[in-house]
């Protein structure tokens, strides 16, 4: 393996172990992160209509979305390639029976599973870490059941921290607005270096054009597509 890919590699496996350190403070604290996982959790809640879901969490993180879904009676698989987010999404089942399952793997890869696996498959900003953005979708359309449901969330552009920044500040008051954003500053860091692969074009943002013609070519239909959470782009549909 070439020595360039190794070291990228092991950059990308050591930035996304010590980002978890701190992930779960967007959670805690940043009222658009809150709002993106309740929006999301919404729609797959109003698809469901009352059933229980088989769904795929592709690149899960520290399990929030896994976590969310699963309290609302759903059978979840979270996966990711950072064994520190997936250590911190296990100790968040502990003292309660069941949970999602939690695996680790190479997004970048064949996903460990079977055709026909899923009812439903979320992706929240993960597709801008993947190279080939066709590729990887076609490998989540693989794994999906007919019909069933995507909803894939990425940035537009480049993260911007002042726009981060005034998105909170808008959405709180008073001292609350400062104890939030200081409680936000080791997240600000770690995203002020995803900014900067993002313009490098180490990491690749999708316009809303660019995401509505990634799904639709992999057979999405109907399809939304709007603006959502920090300059992101959320598309969803039905694989029919």
């Amino acid at each position: 393996m070439p020595e360039t890919i190794i070291k990228m590699k092991t950059w990308e496996h050591f930035f996304w172990d010590q980002y978890a350190k701190s992930y779960d403070n967007l959670l805690r604290h940043y009222r658009p992160y809150q709002d993106l996982l309740q929006e999301v959790c919404g729609h797959i809640e109003s698809y469901a209509k009352g059933r229980s879901l088989r769904i795929l969490d592709v690149g899960c993180g520290t399990g929030n979305y896994s976590m969310e879904l699963s309290r609302s009676g759903h059978r979840v698989v979270g996966i990711d390639f950072s064994p520190s987010m997936l250590k911190r999404a296990e100790q968040k089942k502990r003292g309660g029976a069941g949970g999602p399952q939690f695996l680790f793997n190479d997004l970048k890869k064949t996903l460990p599973f079977m055709d026909d696996s899923f009812d439903a498959v979320i992706c929240i900003n993960v597709l801008y870490t993947i190279p080939d953005h066709e590729k990887f979708i076609e490998e989540l359309r693989r794994v999906a059941r007919r019909p069933s449901l995507i909803i894939m969330v990425n940035t537009k552009k480049p993260l911007s921290l002042q726009t981060a920044i005034k998105q909170q500040w808008n959405m709180t008051k008073g001292m609350q607005r400062l104890y939030t954003l200081s409680s936000l500053a080791t997240v600000g860091m770690w995203n002020i270096l995803i900014s900067r692969r993002q313009r490098t074009g180490a990491y690749r943002p999708t316009s809303s054009e660019e995401m509505k013609r990634l799904l639709m070519s992999n057979g999405v239909w109907p399809l939304w597509i709007w603006e959502t959470y920090v300059d992101g782009v959320l598309g969803m549909g039905w694989w029919k």
